[in-house]
């Protein structure tokens, strides 16, 4: 995982393994607010550590450390407030709908770029060597 901001790397600043993890899942949702219960629950599935709420508490607090004190925006629903994030997941799904348009049409060579990005996206996989739901 690389995360940039003003052309300075800061993924070297997200705390332990739960910090990466806390910040692909505010990426991949950052549609939607997303409560602490479903942060908790995402973070820690089989085991919960003894003070769930305040371990979470940490890592947003270590998150918006590295990535800036507006990242993260909320308290008791959160979202992710980097409006002009790029963020492969985001340009894979887009390549999908961008190939599937263009095949409908028949536009082969036209769904072949944006089936790439996908496709490049899907190998590279979601925090490798991390195994998480």
């Amino acid at each position: 995982m690389v995360v940039e901001i003003d052309g300075r790397r800061v993924e070297r600043g997200l705390p332990g393994r739960q910090g990466p993890l806390l910040l692909v899942y505010l990426a991949a949702n950052r549609d939607r607010p997303i409560s602490r219960d479903e942060l908790i629950d995402a973070l820690w599935p089989d085991e919960l550590p003894p003070r769930p709420e305040s371990a979470l508490t940490v890592l947003l607090s270590k998150l918006r450390s590295a990535l800036g004190p507006t990242s993260v925006e909320g308290r008791s629903l959160l979202r992710l407030a980097m409006p002009d994030a790029w963020i492969d997941l985001e340009a894979a799904v887009l390549g999908v709908h961008r190939a599937e348009s263009a095949v409908a049409l028949g536009d082969w060579a036209g769904a072949s770029g944006p089936a790439r990005v996908a496709l490049h996206t899907a190998n590279q996989g979601i925090l490798p060597g991390l195994d998480a739901p």
